[in-house]
């Protein structure tokens, strides 16, 4: 990501967090448990692994930033106008995008603890949760206007000494679920899905 104006940023990131949640409800709000928990294959996750794997790290990413921007000093504080992309956040953010067929670019692991487990996702709450998180997640972007995106860092789950500029964070986040809702619509599509 290049330079780019702050306000600008936050902007761009707080409209596809709205098309997240306005597609996720398009397509998941009227499922029903069995189609939320049926999965293609023991390969492939289900619509709830999938969002549950989404909620898993909104479980950390959304209280990590939290209490960052709680606990932000007086040079926190002060907004600078431009945001520069760090070096990893930059390569973290773009291995998690999808190509122009909406394809994921680069497939990768899970991390430890992040995979969702069974007791998690037999429920209609993984849903409300997911929706509930992007509320959060745009609040938390609003909030982060008043800040500087560039000196608050947010620790990486795996790897704690790895910080990612807030900035950094907010874009690796959006680019994570949009992968990610695109594969869980990806599952309705399967031969099998239940009707």
């Amino acid at each position: 990501m290049a330079t780019i104006e702050s306000n600008i940023l936050l902007d761009q990131l707080s409209t596809e967090i709205q098309e997240i949640i306005d597609e996720a409800n398009l397509r998941f709000n009227d499922l029903r448990i069995n189609q939320l928990v049926w999965k293609p294959d023991d390969n492939v996750w289900g619509i709830n692994e999938v969002l549950e794997h989404v909620n898993l790290f909104g479980r950390y990413y959304l209280v990590e930033i939290q209490n960052k921007l709680d606990q932000a000093n007086s040079s926190e504080k002060v907004n600078d106008p431009l945001f520069r992309s760090g070096f990893w956040g930059n390569l973290i953010t773009k291995s998690m995008g999808l190509n122009k067929n909406q394809n994921v670019k680069i497939k990768m692991k899970t991390g430890k603890g992040y995979d969702p487990s069974i007791d998690q996702i037999m429920n209609n709450e993984v849903f409300k949760e997911f929706i509930s998180q992007h509320g959060q997640l745009l609040n938390l972007l609003d909030s982060a206007r008043m800040v500087n995106l560039i000196k608050i860092k947010i620790p990486i789950p795996f790897f704690k000494i790895l910080k990612l500029r807030l900035g950094d964070c907010f874009a690796f986040m959006v680019a994570h679920n949009k992968r990610h809702l695109v594969q869980a619509k990806r599952v309705i599509k399967f031969p099998g899905f239940p009707n």
